[in-house]
């Protein structure tokens, strides 16, 4: 089955199959707010763990 999820006046800006096999339409705004989780999820991977400082 597909789902629509974009909001009105939104292209289709990607998509996701889902566990069950359903596949939902991504507009603009969801596809950037996912992009965003994992660039944040990525950073944070990559930052050194926080050491006290020495003063």
């Amino acid at each position: 089955m597909i789902k629509d999820r974009r909001q009105h006046g939104e292209s289709v800006a990607g998509f996701r199959v889902c566990e069950n096999g359903d596949v939902e339409l991504l507009g603009d705004a969801e596809v950037e707010t996912i992009v965003e989780r994992g660039l944040r999820e990525a950073l944070e991977q990559l930052r050194p763990p926080h050491r006290p400082s020495l003063h």
